[in-house]
């Protein structure tokens, strides 16, 4: 099964810094998540939310959100650089992570 979280925070970084991060025991990656595309962050000291993984087929997963505030949702599966994301029925950008 496919894992999926929402974070509030999202920090800028190299490739070579994120494979650092990833196998440091203890950079929290429970509630930062690393990117070399964007910066995210939510001043708010806790997040409620939930992110409800659904796979529909080989090719297709739905992830249903809720949130009390604005948070980064991390999908942890293979990144394939044709997958498409919406929010709400709009498309929206991937941003490659962790």
């Amino acid at each position: 099964m496919i894992n999926s979280s929402i974070t509030k925070q999202v920090n800028k970084a190299s490739d070579s810094a994120m494979l650092s991060a990833v196998v440091d025991k203890n950079f929290p990656l429970e509630s930062i998540a690393l990117s070399d595309d964007v910066d995210f962050s939510n001043p708010a000291t806790t997040i409620s939310a939930t992110a409800n993984y659904q796979q529909i087929t080989n090719s297709h997963l739905q992830v249903k959100t809720s949130s009390d505030q604005d948070g980064y949702l991390v999908v942890l599966d293979g990144f394939y650089p044709g997958w498409k994301a919406f929010i709400d029925g709009n498309e929206c950008e991937i941003y490659k992570t962790n």
